[in-house]
């Protein structure tokens, strides 16, 4: 597998990020799949989702936050 580029950004500095300027944020969801095989050890259980298992629990791999400007 070729070595792909990441970087992390903790949960807490996005959603700080869409709460200074007045989002209100309505929604944030994790699932436990990626759409991309990315780390080594990944499993693709379904066309598409690769999962990272840790300890007997799968890893939250992709998250999503939706929010609306305050007026």
């Amino acid at each position: 597998m070729a070595e792909l580029a990441t970087w992390a950004h903790p949960l807490s500095s996005v959603i700080n990020a869409l709460v200074g300027p007045g989002i209100q944020i309505e929604e944030v969801r994790e699932v436990p799949y990626s759409p991309y095989n990315c780390f080594q050890g990944m499993v693709e259980r379904e066309p598409g989702r690769f999962y990272l298992g840790h300890k007997g629990n799968d890893v939250p791999m992709v998250y999503s936050i939706s929010g609306r400007k305050v007026a």
